[in-house]
């Protein structure tokens, strides 16, 4: 559009208000026209007026493209009587079917929604109080295509009006690459992203060191996996606020009921304070319509709308990180700060709940992500409708942190989590059993072991040795059914059939927790036959681990089907991978390209496999080590092509004749449990690199992180490099840009 047809089709609603300017949608419309995106992400929409004109740019580039818009809210801050982007259907209603408005989502359930694709443009007019804008591309970063432009409005907000936001100031004005702002007023401004990920994240951090304006719920900072070293340090408010306690009894005094607005980690410990002082509030009040008619601690969960048709209205205590938009909407409705509703404890962090998160003392195959995640369901996300059940506890590293969760919930003691295992011993638990690897021999009982580690936790968690290829769930349905045991077709057809069956539609979910690993193909081909009876609830993407949402139980008969590797054609598993390959996340989910050679090895596919391997050896492809023995004992073909690769224990004894200083790559868990497998590797390595620059200064395993400029500054003397982590193609990558050669001056080691 010239700026004649643009200033006469920019005409936003009376009813609008808050939206961008007309020198904020010439801004906007030069950078789609001039990149011609063919996704766009829009996160803050209010009345919709910047969708629109993102939509009619889009239509003018003429490439079919598609808009993304997402809100916390429903309605519209200034006026609940509008729904979120309603001004679209006034202004381009003829482009309504380019257009995908997400209410009640935040940022990183943009990046979930959008995962697999790479986004050409960006548009972040949300919460503006640093850390938020700045959250904001962190959680985007992921699907963001290297070298787009993330739009920011308001970067000049604080000096141009009353209010005093200045998260997307901050962000603009301290990030170090290219950037580009309006020329007139200046409140519209773009960053450009560098073509390195990681360099994008290390400059997202530096900005994050910039003292924040509202305190964050640590479990969101944990969702966001935000580095430690950049969380302010805060305590929770261990005492009443001054007078809020004559406030509540002058309140009851009146009859006028008390209600906390927010059933997350915030509201249980505002629930806890209060009743310490002697005060029972009446009920919950949440956004989140998975929370609602569920009883926490006693206390009923009312949805907003229910809440709003009471009278008279109760008082708030507004016990939320969202509190802005909470409170705007109070305000909207008629009801007054003090004396209709009170912000509480909102920028507190809550200590005890971070020491309940795991680390790398549970000793298990889980990741630290994996952890938290288990964690963060099972303390505010479980509704106690049914059960959950453990499949495959081991060392409990899975259950340790579901229990923490019940306990931090306060779920009722009667709740046992299931937890299932054979407890006996295997000799490929060595490898992973850190301290444990000399005291049993295989076949020998573990059990004894596991309720050490488990300790008092206990009383909350109902121990099943057996073996599951011979047992059936037959108690109430089950609500979250974690699965780390299905290790064979065999376990594959129990499992589907005797567990899955019985998890709830809709409100169930079940995790995969070796989704995104190499060794199960048959996880990867039922998944994808049952497709219509599930949703991807959480793929977590530096971890193998993925959730599921149940939607509706397959038939029995379908799972015997599905349960045969015979029934599976080449066409049917090279879309099975496709499909994968599209919908999920991570590093780890290259391993799926060794899953698929297994999957056609299963179906004779020998050829196929054969000359694939050939070809992939070739290329100086990197394969895990137990893959290389499995495909060879299926293939003894192919030993004679895997003699080509040198171990990564060969190639480090060759390359350090002379003492030679070694580094291990990889400062995150697979480095850390690499060298607790390898003491002999530990004694040896000089030190440890990572790419996370904030993780430089620190320990693993007794041994300093440098970052990798100052390791790959030795040129004339080169380290020899240990690669332990599962960005191996990108540490690769940089290591043959600099000239160093694998074999010689790196290897790949193995981490699983």
């Amino acid at each position: 559009m010239d700026l004649h047809e643009l200033s006469h089709f920019f005409r936003p609603p009376t009813w609008a208000t808050g939206h961008i300017g007309l020198e904020d949608a010439i801004f906007l419309d030069r950078m789609v026209v001039k990149y011609k995106p063919e996704i766009v992400i829009e996160v803050g929409v209010a009345s919709g007026c910047s969708s629109a004109l993102l939509l009619r740019s889009l239509s003018d580039v003429g490439q079919g493209g598609r808009l993304y818009s997402f809100d916390l809210a429903e309605n519209c801050y200034f006026d609940v009587t509008k729904a979120v982007g309603a001004a679209v259907e006034e202004l381009v209603p003829e482009l309504m079917p380019e257009w995908e408005l997400n209410t009640g989502c935040i940022a990183s359930d943009a990046a979930s929604q959008l995962r697999g694709r790479d986004v050409g443009f960006s548009f972040i007019d949300a919460y503006h109080r640093h850390p938020w804008p700045t959250f904001d591309v962190w959680a985007l970063l992921p699907v963001l295509a290297s070298g787009s432009w993330v739009a920011l409005h308001d970067i000049a907000l604080a000096r141009v009006t009353e209010c005093k936001d200045y998260g997307p100031e901050i962000l603009f004005a301290k990030w170090p690459g290219e950037k580009i702002s309006s020329e007139g007023s200046g409140n519209i401004g773009a960053i450009r992203l560098p073509e390195s990920k990681e360099k994008a994240r290390q400059w997202l951090v530096d900005i994050l060191k910039e003292n924040w304006e509202t305190g964050v719920d640590p479990m969101m900072l944990d969702r966001l996996e935000i580095p430690n070293e950049v969380r302010p340090t805060q305590s929770f408010l261990e005492r009443m606020p001054n007078g809020l306690d004559r406030l509540i009894a002058d309140l009851r005094m009146s009859g006028r009921e008390l209600v906390i607005w927010g059933a997350g980690a915030f509201g249980r410990k505002c629930l806890d304070l209060l009743i310490e002082n002697g005060i029972r509030p009446d009920a919950f009040v949440d956004r989140d319509k998975s929370k609602q008619n569920l009883c926490l601690s006693g206390l009923p969960v009312l949805s907003v709308e229910s809440f709003f048709e009471s009278e008279p209205k109760p008082f708030v205590l507004i016990a939320s990180m969202y509190y802005s938009e909470i409170s705007d909407e109070l305000c909207v409705r008629g009801l007054s700060e003090s004396s209709d509703y009170y912000r509480f404890v909102v920028e507190s962090y809550f200590g005890d709940i971070e020491e309940s998160k795991e680390s790398t003392r549970l000793l298990g195959m889980t990741t630290i992500e994996e952890q938290n995640y288990l964690f963060d369901y099972a303390s505010s996300q479980f509704s106690n409708k049914g059960v959950i059940v453990d499949l495959g506890s081991w060392l409990g590293s899975t259950t340790i942190p579901l229990a923490r969760g019940l306990e931090v919930a306060d779920i009722p003691l009667g709740r046992c989590i299931q937890s299932y295992d054979t407890f006996l011993w295997g000799d490929w638990m060595n490898p992973f059993s850190g301290e444990l690897s000399s005291q049993f021999q295989p076949g020998d009982s573990f059990l004894i072991e596991f309720q050490r580690r488990i300790g008092r936790l206990a009383a909350r968690v109902q121990v099943r040795p057996c073996d599951l290829t011979q047992q059936t769930w037959e108690g109430e349905p089950i609500e979250f059914l974690l699965i780390d045991a299905m290790k064979s077709w065999e376990l594959c057809a129990a499992i589907n059939q005797g567990f899955l069956t019985a998890v709830l539609p809709e409100i169930g979910l079940f995790m995969h927790q070796d989704f995104k690993f190499w060794g199960c193909p048959w996880i990867h081909l039922c998944m994808y036959r049952m497709r219509d009876h599930w949703e991807l609830e959480q793929d977590l993407p530096n971890s193998a681990g993925t959730v599921f949402r149940l939607l509706s139980v397959p038939r029995l008969e379908q799972l015997v089907e599905h349960a045969r590797p015979e029934s599976y054609s080449r066409e049917e598993i090279e879309t099975t991978y496709s499909y994968w390959f599209s919908i999920l996340s991570g590093p780890l989910v290259e391993q799926l390209r060794y899953a698929r050679l297994l999957a056609l090895t299963e179906i004779g596919e020998l050829d196929t496999v054969y000359h694939e391997i050939e070809v992939l050896v070739d290329e100086q492809d990197i394969f895990p080590k137990q893959f290389v023995e499995s495909l060879s004992n299926q293939l003894p073909a192919l030993k004679a092509i895997f003699a080509k690769q040198e171990p990564w224990d060969e190639s480090l004894r060759r390359s350090v004749v002379g003492g030679r200083a070694v580094f291990v790559w990889g400062g995150g868990s697979g480095g850390a449990g690499f060298l607790r497998r390898h003491e002999d590797v530990r004694k040896l390595a000089q030190g440890v690199v990572d790419s996370d620059l904030t993780k430089s200064g620190s320990y693993v395993e007794g041994i300093l992180v440098s970052a990798p400029s100052e390791v790959l500054a030795h040129d004339k003397e080169r380290p020899f490099i240990i690669i332990a982590t599962s960005f191996v193609k990108e540490v690769v990558g940089l290591l043959n840009s600099k000239g160093w050669v694998k074999g010689t001056d790196y290897c790949v080691a193995e981490l699983t």
